[in-house]
């Protein structure tokens, strides 16, 4: 039986197509298993606070919790400055309520930042930013703080508002701080401020009276890492 011209590109036709589409199927198959959706804004915000609250302390005197902190390696906990006396001992209370002594190490010369130096190791701690560039007007943010009266840790989302603003303090004024819409109160000093990639981005500094937002004092990894040489 013979085929018409037309017949047989017809059928070469849906060959063509029949044979594209198994090559389509193919590379979905293979691909798909090595391509992952992204994370919604709330599995992102989860999957922050699971990487990040173990590093969370408070820090406690004989007042009682004063403020937070966070672990940057296995004995040392970023506060701020403060919050802090050198010669004092204090309490660094941890999420699972482990309490372990530690003792100011160093307080920064210009910034509101301290170190405090525990008397064991603790197995979680943060990371910080690579630079201080990479902290962008606009960008999601995740602060810790610390309710002291009853105490307990609080997390709140927010967006940072500028990179670059001024506050004055008594006769002081702090510069460059990060602004962001989160309300922080009495309790929040000294807590990490961290991104969505869960890096560890700046210290809770201050809140103003009546306003609905904190100011934070930025860090990164050479900042933190040229303040640890210098104490050598």
């Amino acid at each position: 039986m013979k085929h018409s011209p037309s017949s047989f590109s017809l059928v070469l036709q849906v060959g063509a197509i029949m044979l594209a589409t198994l090559v389509v199927v193919l590379i979905f198959f293979r691909i798909r298993p090595s391509v992952l959706p992204p994370l919604t804004l709330q599995e992102s915000v989860q999957s922050v606070l699971e990487k990040t609250s173990p590093a969370t302390v408070m820090i406690v005197d004989d007042r009682g919790v004063i403020g937070g902190g966070v672990m940057i390696d296995s004995t040392t906990v970023l506060t701020s400055k403060h919050l802090l006396q050198i010669g004092k001992r204090y309490g660094i209370r941890f999420a699972d309520d482990e309490i372990v002594w530690g003792s100011p190490l160093a307080l920064h010369p210009d910034l509101d930042l301290g170190l405090v130096v525990l008397e064991k190791e603790y197995v979680s701690f943060a990371h910080p930013i690579t630079s201080q560039a990479l902290i962008k007007k606009g960008d999601f943010v995740i602060a810790h703080g610390i309710i002291s009266q009853i105490p307990s840790f609080v997390r709140h989302f927010g967006i940072i508002s500028d990179t670059q603003t001024n506050l004055v303090i008594g006769d002081k004024i702090i510069h460059n701080l990060i602004l962001t819409d989160i309300p922080f109160q009495w309790g929040y000093s000294g807590a990490p401020l961290f991104n969505l990639k869960g890096e560890l981005i700046a210290i809770n500094t201050a809140f103003g009276p009546n306003t609905w937002v904190g100011w934070s004092t930025p860090v990164d990894e050479s900042l933190i890492a040229d303040w640890k040489k210098s104490l050598r």
